[in-house]
């Protein structure tokens, strides 16, 4: 195989050609059971395609791409450093086995995690010029250096290079990752918690009180083999011929076995779900005692002064419609682009955030919404009421991740006090922009948000 040193950093690409190697590579046999490394793949190359490399690290990798909490701690927890050893492993197999013929190849260079794309040189082909390589064990793995022929004297320089600069970078990184270790642990509660999320949550993490998690539940229709039980007799509708085939492509089905079809309210999205626990997360590290109940056994009236978070949209929830009819941005149906968040009576060309799929993969955007304010019935400053709600569950997810996270919460109290507000509102919403991959989050950022009058 070609030695990695030899090939050049290519400069010259576009977004659309490293795209189309990313796609490549997420959808090879190489990648099919690493879900994890596809997800940290997937992340830091849209980062560097988006122009943040720069903001790229340990922690947001750890957060944002493998869903570690928000208390994540890179000098506790070396999940991050583990899997980055494991892509480039995978990286390396890929290029030598599935794709030898690639053109340019991505890499993940030892010691950071910016992707790089490397171009093969013009005549170099998987002939005679092959390498071999060895491994030396390094502390949380082993990393593969590669190493030139015997006889080859300019290549045993390289690599002497390479060594010498893979441990001044690792001393570097543990002299840096010790100092921020220093500087996070003096900037966070006994128990791991930033302060600014406990001024965010406010009431929803003060001693003394409890709160109240309700999920939504849409309706669904169920399709499975016919069991005829009374319990769902009343609900059940015939099955068209044509679902027949559908079914047998993706459940089993015996020959003359009938299919039935009912309703059903007690399903939860998986974005609800993942955004609950990354929420329930927090509360546990308060000790804050709390319940989870389906929306369906809610009605508006019994969330009256408790401290609410919601998981839902107003297509599957009525609690959260009642919600959200207080606030600046809700969500709407476009002929176009079907659900919407829309600011305001904005018309469509003027202010609407919806989901936008990618034509050449299963990456696609969608967009969530944090909603805060005081609970029905209580004062400014008591029970509060948030809503994690999105075009998608995806989206959902994303504002729960947003909202649990010290650094967007900071960026966020910034902005309010850049409009001569000291700390966060009683009342206001967050619009999310988040990346998914088939229905995965990956990322998410901060899009806009807008202050609730208090007269609503």
């Amino acid at each position: 195989m070609i030695e990695q040193l030899i090939w050049s950093r290519a400069e010259e690409l576009s977004n659309q050609e490293k795209q189309k190697e990313l796609d490549c590579v997420l959808k090879s046999a190489t990648f099919a059971r690493s879900e994890q490394l596809r997800s940290f793949l997937l992340y830091v190359c849209r980062m560097e395609m988006d122009g943040r490399a720069g903001d790229l690290n340990e922690y947001l990798v750890g957060v944002e791409a493998l869903r570690r909490p928000a208390s994540y701690s890179p000098a506790e927890d070396s999940s991050v450093r583990s899997r980055a050893w494991e892509l480039r492993q995978k990286l390396l197999k890929l290029y030598n086995t599935e794709r030898p013929d690639s053109a340019f190849r991505i890499d993940l260079p030892r010691g950071g995690y910016t992707p790089q794309y490397l171009v093969r040189p013009q005549g170099m082909d998987n002939g005679s010029d092959a390498l071999h390589e060895i491994s030396l064990p390094e502390r949380h793995g082993e990393l593969s250096y590669p190493l030139a022929s015997p006889s080859s004297t300019l290549e045993k320089s390289r690599w002497r290079a390479a060594v010498v600069g893979v441990f001044s970078g690792l001393a570097v990184a543990l002299i840096v990752l010790g100092a921020s270790y220093i500087l996070r642990t003096k900037s966070i509660d006994s128990d791991g918690i930033d302060p600014v999320i406990r001024q965010a949550w406010g009431p929803l993490l003060e001693p003394g009180s409890s709160d109240t998690l309700v999920m939504a539940n849409g309706l669904y229709l169920l399709i499975r083999p016919d069991v005829s039980t009374s319990i769902i007799k009343s609900r059940m509708y015939t099955v068209p011929a044509a679902l027949y085939d559908e079914y047998r492509r993706k459940r089993p089905l015996a020959p003359n076995k009938k299919l039935t079809m009912f309703s059903l309210d007690n399903v939860v999205q998986m974005g609800y779900i993942n955004g609950l626990v990354t929420v329930s997360g927090i509360l546990q590290r308060a000790k804050q005692p709390f319940s989870t109940i389906p929306e369906r056994v809610v009605t508006p009236s019994a969330i009256r002064n408790r401290n609410v978070m919601l998981f839902g949209a107003p297509q599957d929830s009525m609690a959260v419609t009642e919600v959200l009819n207080t606030g600046v941005y809700h969500f709407d149906y476009d002929p176009v682009h079907d659900i919407v968040i829309r600011k305001g009576d904005a018309p469509p060309s003027d202010s609407h955030y919806y989901r936008v799929p990618n034509q050449i993969s299963t990456v696609s955007i969608t967009y969530g919404l944090i909603t805060v304010r005081p609970s029905l019935g209580a004062n400014p400053q008591g029970e509060r009421t948030v809503v994690f709600s999105g075009i998608t569950s995806v989206g959902a997810q994303g504002a729960a991740e947003f909202f649990s996270s010290g650094r967007y919460l900071k960026d966020l109290r910034e902005h309010f006090r850049k409009e001569g507000m000291a700390g966060f509102p009683p009342a206001y919403q967050v619009v999310v922009r988040c990346r998914a991959y088939d229905n995965l989050l990956v990322s998410f950022e901060y899009v806009d948000s807008e202050v609730i009058s208090q007269t609503k």
